[in-house]
């Protein structure tokens, strides 16, 4: 439990960090600007964790992370927050009662964070809106 909850917060940030933040928005950034590179890498990102029922929750993250990086120019603010996340994520599932039991059921969708989700994509692309208009 002590290697997964080390790769999970620590080498799994560092790696996606670099290749999300550190590559893939460097790149898209020259083409499509703040907005647009944080809204494509932020979409990979989601679509790579391959988890349909937190997709929106991903993307937010994903939105987060450009931000972060968009502000501080910093891949060290941007894989802290990251292993943050994933820290209490894991802490959370961990928490449950049968965490490799997530979907049984059906997928309920959560709507009180589904809005606050929405709220936060929302309040990240006007930042990063804010930001790109600096």
């Amino acid at each position: 439990m002590a290697i997964a909850f080390v790769a999970v917060s620590a080498f799994v940030p560092a790696a996606e960090e670099l290749i999300f933040r550190g590559v893939f928005y460097r790149i898209c950034r020259r083409h499509w600007g703040a907005v647009g590179s944080a809204s494509i890498t932020a979409l990979a990102f989601a679509l790579v964790h391959g988890e349909p029922w937190v997709l929106f929750g991903l993307i937010a993250l994903g939105l987060l992370l450009a931000y972060i990086y968009e502000t501080t120019s910093s891949l060290s603010a941007c894989i802290a927050a990251h292993a943050v996340h994933n820290a209490l994520s894991l802490g959370f599932l961990l928490r449950e009662d049968d965490p490799l039991d997530a979907t049984a059921g059906g997928i309920e969708i959560p709507w009180p964070a589904f809005a606050f989700s929405a709220a936060v994509l929302a309040m990240i692309l006007y930042l990063l809106h804010k930001t790109r208009t600096r």
